[in-house]
């Protein structure tokens, strides 16, 4: 499975249906651990999302064919949104990838709560919108130097004055970030740990870009 570093090293990415199936076979198996990553965006969306921090930065990702091809890829605009301990609901993935037989679409789905395990959450995309979101005391405009996650100068799109918004960690709590109706599209997805209920797998021939 392809892996893909974000905030604190730039990413790499890998077909998007190499990687979706990769992932599906990591979670039968109870591996603790995912990535997510496409050379080109792909659709990211659940009911809600809750954490208890936040960390959102302007970044680039490079994205490549494989991890041999990593320092030949293309650059990517992103915003890369970080989440502790985040959990979604109703988690949907859906990627497109051209094929001999034409355009092959995979979605993975899982109802209810999926626990994004422990620790940081990082999500490079390239648009991310939610149709109300719910923050505690937020330092717009910190400089990306001070933050607690994002503040590596490894990071492709690392600025060490630049731009950021922050979640005020003295006054984080436990499941005080809200985003409703989460609709992201995203170059990579990293997460601590996956936990999926009433998993499903469903590769069509087709797009399915836009149908999470």
């Amino acid at each position: 499975m392809g892996r893909t570093r974000l905030g604190r090293f730039a990413a790499v990415a890998v077909p998007a249906t190499v990687v979706s199936a990769g992932l599906g076979v990591a979670i039968l198996q109870g591996m603790v651990g995912a990535a997510l990553s496409s050379a080109t965006a792909f659709q990211v969306a659940g009911s809600a999302a809750t954490g208890d921090e936040l960390e959102l930065t302007a970044n680039n990702v490079t994205a490549a064919n494989s991890e041999a091809s990593a320092g030949t890829g293309t650059a990517k605009k992103d915003a890369l949104v970080s989440l502790q301990n985040g959990a979604v609901e109703d988690l949907c993935l859906a990627a497109d990838t051209t094929t001999p037989l034409g355009v092959l679409g995979i979605k993975i789905t899982s109802a209810g709560s999926v626990s994004l395990g422990s620790g940081w959450t990082d999500l490079s995309a390239d648009s991310l919108g939610a149709s109300q979101a719910t923050l505690p005391t937020t330092d717009i405009g910190y400089s990306q130097s001070d933050l607690a996650h994002q503040d590596n100068t490894t990071s492709s799109g690392y600025a060490d004055g630049g731009f950021s918004l922050a979640t005020d960690v003295n006054n984080s709590t436990s499941g005080g970030i809200s985003l409703t109706d989460l609709d992201a599209s995203v170059y990579a997805l990293t997460l601590n740990g996956l936990t999926l209920n009433n998993l499903s797998i469903s590769p069509t021939l087709g797009s399915v870009e836009g149908t999470c």
